[in-house]
């Protein structure tokens, strides 16, 4: 019923939350909708038809506005409980644009052209549609300098806009487009001018506007889309209309005429596609090829350029052609990767793999590269290969993940009791050297002043972390040897809880003291979830310590926490509440 247009609006309006005192009759809805002014709207279910009042000037015509859709949306999202009571649609009816009609032909001419101009001097987006009323009836014929003159005074912006004020300036701008709109049957090729004049000033202006919530940039697509349907019209030079939607796509910062060739397609016809093509390639003589040496290209108009280029030659089912684009630039790996893909596409293996393992030998620890080509390898039944790059990912980044990936691979190749140990000795021997350097990975823990806990139960978890070690073990569930590894070296403070977890009901003597020092860690946080937190956890020491007959040690602890944290106000409260 609104059309894409108006439906877009009123779903900005509905996702802002301007729709207010919703209220729900069992026959319709009504609300508030805030605008530049407040506007009352009223849905109505009538047998099988909707219909719809809204106070604002769109609504008094009996147009489905995006008020309307704004309510519409809000209800939907969340539908409230319905009344008993009935909307009579005659009853609360606003004064309907008939009755506005019948009054104003009562009026003589000279009131209505007082009250026209009096509007005008207050209302500036009125002013100006009288302005382009009067330039689009000349005698002389459309007076394109008016047209113009609107459209620089709505678009060109001083200073900077703020999201709050986008919403007015956003109207400045779609009253002199429903202007043009309205000529566009009788001047399309004015139009044309005039969308092309409009789409540069967009550029320039949306630098400087907070358009958070898209209304500037659709505007912008609907001169685009004017743009086009003025085309389909006017039937410019395909020649001259290629060019601009060329040097139009490239310069946009915004996405201006994306994929216009495609758009576009039919206008242009077979003369005006060789055209742009032609265009695109001159423009790709003047970059230079790439190597790997060059380390990468950041030039915005050259990535542009090479997505058009793509687009258009595929159209020709030629794969080198493709081919002989993306390698003008192998400046970075991925490039690489795109063209061994499209050999492997039209069933090119060889030459796949000749592009993967040339782009390993430049980018030599490309995990995309490295997993195509070891994909490969195993397809040929090369698994030595395959699995010298499945042990080269995992030795680059030693990783609970990447050893997952490895256990994959040396499984497809029936090797993973040999590599699981080779695997940990990695790891092992990793660690030692770390340790031999002096280094610490990560203290993960400080020993903590805590009343009459299990002798010996706390010292040995605040070594060296051995964190890997334990998440590995974990996965594997390897739980007493993950344990060995925590109580060795340590590890990070989520996995020690996943320890606790685990050993909860076999070893609840190993989890208490964990619990415990994490109900204390999260009551320093200072914040009330993490006292929640504290009081979960505390239960689960509570549950701990009647297993371990520790109910006297239990009830110590709480009240070291109280005299220690007795400043948490928060805290202690909770403590409270909870008993």
């Amino acid at each position: 019923m609104a059309g894409e247009r108006y439906f877009k609006r009123g779903e900005d309006y509905a996702g802002r939350g301007y729709v207010h005192d919703l209220t729900v009759e069992s026959n319709g809805l009504t609300a508030c909708v805030s605008g530049t002014e407040e506007y009352d709207v009223e849905l109505l279910v009538d047998g099988n038809e909707l219909l719809s009042t809204c106070t604002c000037p769109l609504g008094v015509d009996d147009i489905f506005c995006k008020h309307c859709v704004a309510v519409g949306l809000t209800w939907l999202a969340n539908p409230i409980e319905t009344k008993t009571r009935k909307i009579s649609h005659s009853a609360n009816k606003p004064v309907s644009i008939q009755e506005v009609e019948s009054f104003l032909k009562q009026q003589d001419k000279s009131t209505l052209i007082k009250w026209m101009l009096e509007r005008s001097q207050r209302d500036e987006n009125w002013r100006q549609s009288l302005f382009l009323k009067v330039a689009s009836q000349r005698s002389q014929g459309l007076d394109l300098t008016t047209f113009e003159r609107a459209l620089r005074n709505a678009i060109n912006i001083r200073g900077f806009i703020e999201w709050k004020q986008v919403s007015n300036y956003a109207q400045g701008i779609d009253s002199v487009l429903n202007s043009i709109q309205e000529i566009l049957e009788d001047h399309p090729q004015s139009v044309l001018k005039l969308c092309e004049y409009a789409i540069p000033l967009f550029e320039k202006a949306l630098d400087s506007i907070d358009d958070s919530s898209g209304e500037v940039g659709g505007l912008m697509d609907e001169f685009e889309e004017l743009h086009f349907n003025a085309c389909e019209l006017a039937k410019p030079d395909p020649a001259t209309l290629a060019h601009y939607l060329l040097h139009s796509e490239m310069d946009s910062g915004f996405g201006g005429f994306d994929n216009a060739a495609e758009t576009y397609a039919l206008i242009l016809g077979d003369a005006g596609l060789a055209h742009y093509r032609r265009l695109a390639e001159s423009m790709w003589q003047e970059f230079p090829a790439l190597l790997p040496k060059d380390a990468g290209d950041r030039n915005f108009k050259r990535r542009k350029l090479q997505r058009i280029l793509e687009t258009l030659v595929k159209k020709d089912g030629n794969i080198e052609s493709v081919v002989a684009i993306k390698r003008q630039d192998l400046s970075n790996a991925y490039s690489y990767l795109e063209i061994a893909q499209l050999y492997l596409q039209d069933e090119q293996r060889d030459l796949a793999l000749d592009w993967a393992e040339s782009g390993l030998k430049a980018f030599e620890y490309n995990a995309g590269l490295r997993d195509f080509a070891m994909e490969e390898y195993f397809h040929r039944g090369r698994i030595k290969d395959a699995m010298a790059l499945a042990w080269q990912s995992f030795t680059q980044s030693v990783t609970l993940q990447s050893y997952q990936k490895l256990k994959i691979q040396a499984e497809r190749a029936k090797q993973w009791k040999t590599k699981r140990n080779e695997a940990l000795d990695y790891v092992q021997q990793m660690l030692d050297s770390q340790s031999s350097k002096g280094t610490q990975i990560r203290r993960s823990h400080k020993t903590i002043s805590v009343p009459t806990l299990p002798a010996g139960s706390l010292s040995r978890m605040f070594v060296l972390d051995r964190s890997l070690l334990v998440e590995i073990f974990l996965w594997e569930g390897e739980n007493d040897l993950a344990w060995q590894e925590a109580q060795t070296g340590g590890c990070s403070n989520h996995i020690w809880l996943q320890l606790a977890e685990r050993r909860q009901l076999s070893h609840p003597e190993d989890a208490l003291p964990i619990y415990m020092r994490e109900v204390e860690s999260l009551i320093k946080q200072t914040h009330n979830a993490a006292y929640a937190n504290a009081i979960t956890f505390l239960k689960k020491v509570r549950a701990l310590t009647i297993t371990l007959h520790q109910q006297v040690e239990y009830n110590t602890f709480v009240a070291h926490l109280r005299k220690n944290y007795k400043a948490k106000r928060n805290f202690i409260a909770l403590l409270d509440k909870r008993r």
